[in-house]
């Protein structure tokens, strides 16, 4: 889950990066400070954390797609067995 939260900010923070630095390549001409970086690498987590909150169950969703599909599907046998010993009663 947080590979897929760093790869959906990058590619946000990216493409907001590229359109400000195209119209104002001023900005992208100078160097950075150990400071800049941890302030930015902040506002990086708050934004993206705010910007994917309401995606948080699509994050999960989709970071259990990537891992092991074949626990994905033991625990659905597992599941369904569950379920016909349920019904059983």
């Amino acid at each position: 889950m947080h590979l897929l939260f760093n790869i959906a900010g990058a590619v946000i923070f990216g493409t907001a990066a590229f359109i400000l630095f195209v119209l104002r390549p001023s900005l992208a001409v100078h160097n950075i400070t150990s400071v800049e970086i941890s302030l930015f690498h902040t506002f990086f987590n708050i934004i993206c954390t705010t910007i994917m909150m309401p995606f948080g169950g699509l994050l999960v969703k989709l970071s259990g797609m990537k891992k092991m599909p074949h626990l994905r599907q033991a625990t659905a046998m597992r599941l369904s067995f569950q379920d016909i010993l349920i019904t059983e009663y």
